[in-house]
């Protein structure tokens, strides 16, 4: 695994319901800046199957979806790249986004894609402080606010 010049937490890597799968990869500096890496795909025949059910020329997993899904990350975090995954067993997107603070990056593992319920799947969020000595504190979603789970990663075990 290559270092970062700080930290990487793979927030999600899963497969819903069989058909879609989603990992994202944000990774922190020590500064707090950082990437949000995320790929989302699905099999060829699901997608084949949703295209017949499509209406209209919206592509899951183009561009310009990608850069609207950016304001959905949080504050601040922009769009970097996008790359088109085609290959024999699936199709999907490879998008890279940046942010200036980790503490303003609200990582939603659905990355805003339509047909995934909405509050099926809360933010998870971040704190850190490069002066505290570079602890990051990954703070995963509960039933309710205050079941909240936070998870610290040292900063200087990755440097």
């Amino acid at each position: 695994m290559r270092r970062y010049g700080g930290i990487m937490v793979l927030l999600a890597a899963m497969v819903i319901s069989g058909c879609m799968q989603m990992e994202m990869l944000v990774k922190v500096k020590s500064d707090g800046s950082g990437t949000i890496e995320t790929t989302m795909g699905m099999s060829k025949a699901t997608f084949g199957m949703m295209g017949e059910m499509q209406t209209g020329d919206d592509d899951p997993f183009s561009e310009e979806t990608a850069r609207q899904n950016a304001a959905q990350y949080g504050t601040g975090v922009t769009f970097r790249s996008a790359e088109k995954i085609d290959n024999d067993e699936m199709v999907g997107l490879r998008a890279v986004y940046d942010f200036t603070d980790i503490n303003t990056v609200a990582a939603t593992p659905s990355g805003g894609q339509e047909g995934m319920e909405a509050g099926a799947m809360e933010a998870v969020t971040f704190s850190f402080d490069p002066a505290d000595g570079g602890t990051l504190t990954v703070i995963m979603p509960g039933g309710d606010s205050d079941e909240a789970e936070e998870n610290e990663v040292d900063m200087d075990a990755w440097r």
